[in-house]
């Protein structure tokens, strides 16, 4: 009788540090878990506190700057396309290769031009009030745009 109230014990035991050990880890946010990241607009407009007015005007840049971006980007992966199929021909042309990577450098020269010419409107929305922010801000931009790290994918 000894050894079955010891094996009820260490059963009830087990099964109450597994409780807490499952809730501990359901319920407990550990500190360096990353946060959900806000979009570049939400940063934007709560940093240069832009007014309905302004937000309505910095929505449609976004909406033609994104048209503009995404066209060069289809440009881009186009040339890209055109360029690696050149490695299933048996002498690829030398000159056929440097004038698609000079076409998807001028693509992307395309798209910092964008780049820059957004933030130039997105200034010109400010106030005199909000200038000091954008500032500020313009330091940050690299980062707030910068796309989410992925863990290092290994080739096969």
């Amino acid at each position: 009788m000894e050894k079955t109230k010891l094996f009820s014990f260490a059963v009830f035991a087990l099964l109450l540090l597994n409780l807490g050990i499952l809730s501990y880890l359901f319920l407990h946010q550990p500190a360096n878990k990353p946060h959900k990241r806000n979009s570049p607009r939400e940063i934007i407009v709560e940093r240069l506190a832009l007014n309905a007015d302004q937000q309505k005007q910095y929505d449609k840049l976004i909406a033609i700057h994104r048209s503009e971006i995404d066209s060069n980007e289809q440009q881009i992966k186009a040339c890209k396309q055109e360029l690696y199929s050149l490695l299933n021909t048996k002498s690829p042309s030398i000159s056929k290769r440097d004038s698609l990577i000079t076409a998807i450098s001028e693509f992307q020269k395309r798209i910092e031009l964008a780049h820059f010419n957004h933030f130039s409107e997105i200034r010109n929305l400010c106030t005199p009030e909000q200038l000091n922010d954008f500032t500020a801000l313009t330091t940050e931009l690299t980062r707030i745009f910068a796309r989410p790290k992925h863990p290092p994918r290994h080739e096969r």
